[in-house]
């Protein structure tokens, strides 16, 4: 992947650039900047896609304007799981079943499990193409064991966050995946963050600035704490299991984020300005009447042994929704 120290785009650089720290930036079919971690210091750096081949830069010059990477606290920069950059994945179905095995080693899941949250973790890569970006509630009643399976979320989905309550003062404006220990989560607090998280909803921050609480998150729920999160979110239910699955470690954590965050980044850079459509409706999957799992499963609608290993599973969750009904 080439590096450059600038991107210049249409118009040349001058004294009349505008100068914007950004977060992020996608254009109506047009280019794309992401951010990544930095190779050379604690802080992260600006890629910049226009479909042939990722540029990494601190700034970049497009169309007159000045685009920087933001100083991030420590902490943040710490906490947040960033690419090192863009690299070749092959084929979806390929890549898709190279993270799926991970959750029955470290985690003892069974293959459709495993592909279920694997569809979750390829979903926080696209969350502008939701309306409300899928939650997955993951019931269990062993917090440590639901500790693990954050672990292995953490280096996989994008901006990965894991935190131990709800609240606005996190670095929302990252966009983050929030993995969320949070067991003790009031109805009312559900309520108003499932309400917060539809596409153009902003909620009050601090010194009158608007937030968008908008993004993918993974909610350690109790009970039925589950169902406050409404017919949208979905369901990963962590059985009893004798046996022990360690935690991974830190270093464990680097290894997976290495070789998979550049690969997922590469796939959310090709299509995130192709919203999946199905061309012909006979060949929509078979739960496309639960609307979510029609999304996320088109994804997948050309690998048709994804499609058949998770479509009970959301079959399933339609049914359970229907009897509550």
């Amino acid at each position: 992947m080439k590096k450059s120290s600038h991107v210049t785009g249409t118009d040349t650089a001058g004294a009349n650039s505008r100068v914007r720290i950004t977060y992020g930036e996608v254009w109506s079919g047009g280019p794309l900047i992401e951010l990544v971690a930095s190779t050379h210091r604690n802080a992260v750096d600006l890629l910049f896609w226009d479909g042939k081949e990722p540029l990494i830069a601190s700034e970049i010059n497009h169309d007159g304007v000045v685009y920087q990477a933001p100083a991030l606290h420590p902490s943040i920069r710490q906490g947040v799981w960033f690419p090192s950059g863009a690299a070749e994945y092959g084929t979806v179905g390929a890549l898709f079943w190279k993270i799926g095995p991970l959750f029955c080693q470290h985690v003892g899941f069974p293959e459709d499990s495993a592909a279920f949250a694997t569809v979750w973790i390829f979903s926080s890569w696209f969350p502008e193409h939701f309306y409300a970006p899928p939650t997955l509630c993951v019931n269990s009643s062993n917090m440590g064991q639901t500790m693990n399976l954050f672990r292995l979320f953490a280096p996989l989905c994008r901006r990965s966050l894991g935190v131990a309550e709800l609240s606005r003062r996190l670095p929302i404006f990252l966009g983050p995946t929030l993995l969320v220990n949070d067991p003790g989560l009031s109805d009312k607090a559900v309520a108003s963050w499932r309400a917060a998280n539809f596409r153009g909803v902003h909620v009050s921050g601090n010194g009158g600035a608007l937030l968008n609480l908008f993004g993918a998150k993974a909610i350690f729920s109790l009970g039925e704490t589950a169902d406050s999160w409404g017919d949208d979110a979905m369901h990963l239910t962590l059985l009893p299991t004798d046996n022990e699955f360690p935690p991974l470690t830190e270093q464990e954590q680097g290894e997976i984020a290495a070789k998979f965050q550049p690969q997922l980044l590469m796939y959310r850079l090709r299509h995130l300005q192709q919203v999946p459509q199905s061309a012909n409706p006979s060949r929509q999957p078979a739960s496309a009447g639960f609307e979510l799992s029609r999304k996320l499963l088109l994804y997948f609608q050309e690998e048709p042994k994804i499609v058949e290993t998770v479509t009970p599973l959301f079959q399933s969750h339609q049914r359970e929704l229907r009897c509550r009904r």
